[in-house]
């Protein structure tokens, strides 16, 4: 893993957490739950799950041409199919968390566990 990949995805997470932060604590005083509402408050609602999927895409990308080369040439080896195992436990792990808890952050950790999970495992 490179070091700009590194800084690209902390300056979206720090970028995400500021852009959903920032307009609720400034917006919503005067609010019972401190949420806006309407449009606004959607919007900022769907930004997580959206950065989320926008950083596994980002992060997959890279070897979703390299991997169907493997398959079609047939040659796919002990570390492709490691490691795309392990990205389909993670992927799995975090759409089945997230349908049961409706949390992005809960979610999101429990499939970066299933992942570093299924790529520790032999």
């Amino acid at each position: 893993m490179s070091v700009t990949f590194v800084l690209v995805c902390v300056t979206v997470g720090v970028g995400t957490y500021l852009f959903r932060y920032l307009p609720t604590h400034f917006g919503g005083r005067g609010r019972s739950n401190g949420a806006l509402a309407g449009p606004l408050g959607k919007f900022l609602s769907s930004v997580g799950l959206g950065a989320v999927a926008a950083l596994l895409a980002a992060a997959l990308a890279p070897y979703v041409a390299p991997f169907a080369r493997e398959v079609v040439a047939g040659g796919l080896g002990r570390e492709e199919v490691r490691a795309a195992s392990a990205a389909l436990v993670g992927v799995v792990v975090t759409v089945v968390v997230f349908r049961w808890r409706s949390g992005v952050a809960s979610a999101t950790l429990a499939g970066a566990a299933a992942y570093g999970l299924a790529w520790w495992l032999p």
